[in-house]
């Protein structure tokens, strides 16, 4: 793959044409990457009376990011058709279908975004002082693990497939444990390696269990016809090794060994410091020695600040006092889809949702006048002041320093049920489009995003990625619409 680029300068009118732009300023420059993959795959099917069932694949990826480029990757998977057995169809006609299932298989990722994960890079744009004349040079600047390969998935899966009267109500059971091993993951280094890439190397391990249940019916109730589905999954993720590093922190983000993936990182707090009195009985000014110290993570508390937990007694908050607030994936996911008929007319619904979720919403809207700007919650008419203290909303202050601190007064809980469409129609009679040489014409109303229903504060929209700070994200759009579906 080659990527070139070009550019000017000083353009005298507003147009997106290159040589409008002043010649002398003109610039261009390239690059090339080269990269390979080859896959092969075989996969075996056997089928014993229709109701004995078996199948086996393996996979044999290579990969030019690594030196080692070659992976395997093998799946199998049994299942017992148990109601085509002569003891259900005679005894228990009423089950129509009934199915155990059990796979185990692997599979390989090298999608990291990184052409040469198990190569050295070396820049040829350097430059560097020779003689007190600046010479251009050439340095490795990427070390890379030579040891470097694929990352592993392996998952294990029993399942059960039901239906019971005609499929009048059908569903699955499953439950799955599935094991990310080697993977591909850049642990920091000493900075005295001189390097300011850091490498890949397969270094971490991971495990997430739960189980996922389907249900659906369709029939009639009197002269309704209904189709509905429910779909809901439970999935606990831990992280099981960080090759040795305990835990990795970034940002307000933490890997650390036996606690999910990017779990949040902060302090827990206990509500607003409503006088100075409360700051010097939670809080010293002093260290041993006596010297001044500003105890508030490295800030002098005030009243009508935040009142963070001080986890180790020592009357100072800092670092030591950062603890595991919250996570950024739900404990379950949800979804359903309900349809009704009767007569001519159709309404059709679908919702979804997570449960067991935070959120983190910090920055624009949540601190007051956040970098200078006029956005600011309307709650904080309600922050906390001397004539009117309060125990929930901080004081107003334009002290960045104070409204980035990552705690859980800035969690939310994401939970939330969202009605995504709605859609009502009506079919016009047939008996009526036959006169007109009309097939179909179908009437209709649609609605999507009709209404959520969170526990999330100030309104922010629960289905923006948990880990995105920045409240001004555009929240999901309701729109409504009507139309006519016609067919000759």
């Amino acid at each position: 793959m080659t990527v070139c680029g070009a550019s000017r300068e000083n353009f005298e009118v507003n147009l997106p044409e290159l040589n409008i732009g002043d010649p002398n300023s003109q610039k261009n420059g390239g690059s090339a990457v080269e990269a390979a993959w080859l896959s092969w795959y075989g996969r075996i099917n056997l089928a014993y009376k229709g109701k004995y069932l078996f199948e086996s694949s393996l996979r044999r990826d290579g990969s030019s990011r690594f030196r080692d480029k070659w992976g395997t990757f093998p799946s199998l998977s049994v299942g017992y058709r148990i109601s085509e057995e002569s003891f259900i169809k005679n005894s228990f006609n009423q089950v129509s279908n009934l199915k155990i299932r059990a796979s185990w298989g692997k599979l390989g990722n090298e999608s990291i975004g990184e052409y040469y994960a198990a190569s050295d890079e070396l820049s040829l744009s350097l430059t560097t002082n020779f003689g007190n004349t600046l010479t251009q040079a050439a340095a490795v600047t990427k070390l890379a693990n030579k040891a470097t390969s694929w990352e592993t998935s392996e998952q294990l899966d029993f399942g059960l497939d039901f239906g019971l009267f005609k499929n009048k109500i059908s569903g699955s059971l499953d439950y799955y444990t599935k094991k990310n091993s080697d993977i591909l993951m850049q642990i920091p280094v000493s900075s005295t390696l001189g390097i300011t890439t850091t490498p890949y190397q397969n270094a971490g391990a991971m495990k997430n269990k739960g189980f996922e249940i389907q249900l659906n019916y369709s029939g009639n109730i009197r002269a309704v016809n209904i189709n509905a589905n429910l779909a809901a999954a439970h999935t606990k993720n831990e992280i099981t090794s960080l090759a040795g590093q305990g835990e990795i922190i970034s940002g307000n983000l933490i890997w650390r060994e036996g606690e999910p993936y990017n779990s949040f990182y902060g302090y827990a707090t206990e509500g607003i410091y409503q006088s100075q009195e409360e700051i010097y009985a939670h809080l010293t000014t002093v260290d041993s020695d006596g010297n001044d110290i500003n105890p508030y993570a490295g800030l002098i508390a005030e009243p009508g600040d935040i009142k963070f937990t001080d986890q180790n007694g020592d009357k100072i908050i800092n670092e030591e006092d950062k603890i595991i607030i919250g996570k950024p994936f739900p404990d379950w996911t949800f979804s359903s889809t309900l349809n009704f008929g009767w007569k001519n007319f159709d309404l059709s619904l679908f919702f979804q949702g997570v449960y067991g979720i935070n959120s983190l919403n910090q920055g624009m809207v949540t601190a007051p006048f956040h970098g200078g700007g006029a956005a600011t919650g309307e709650w904080y008419r309600d922050g906390w002041t001397e004539e009117k203290p309060s125990k929930t909303i901080q004081r107003v202050n334009t002290d960045a320093t104070r409204f980035d601190i990552v705690s859980d007064y800035y969690l939310e809980d994401g939970s939330y049920v969202r009605l995504k469409n709605i859609e009502f129609g009506y079919s016009i009679p047939k008996y009526i489009l036959s006169k007109l040489n009309i097939s179909n014409l179908r009437i209709f109303a649609n609605i999507q995003n009709a209404f959520t229903l969170t526990k999330m504060r100030y309104g922010f929209d629960p289905e923006k990625p948990a880990t995105t700070t920045n409240t001004l994200q555009y929240p999901q759009t309701r729109i409504f619409s009507a139309g006519i579906n016609l067919k000759f």
